[in-house]
């Protein structure tokens, strides 16, 4: 377990498990969220990681189904024109 008071997004935190200092905005932006709308800090922590993650397997997926959709239409293309 760290030391830290607030947990932070994997994306915050470097390698050797510091904070970055280049997202210090963003950083400072998450502490001020759970400040402001904690009624229970760990759980409201938790839902927020949980909702980061979703956020980036969604982005992720929206690349994925993207990439189907043009493949897809290559070879309806390719179909086409034999």
């Amino acid at each position: 377990m760290t030391k830290r008071k607030y947990n932070y997004p994997s994306m915050f935190i470097r390698k050797d498990g510091k904070l970055m200092k280049n997202k210090k905005r963003l950083i400072i932006e998450w502490r001020n969220d759970i400040k402001k709308n904690h009624l229970n800090t760990d759980m409201y922590t938790k839902l927020k990681l949980e909702n980061n993650k979703l956020k980036i397997e969604n982005n992720s997926l929206k690349l994925d189904i993207k990439m189907y959709q043009n493949a897809l239409e290559e070879w309806v293309l390719i179909a086409q024109n034999n």
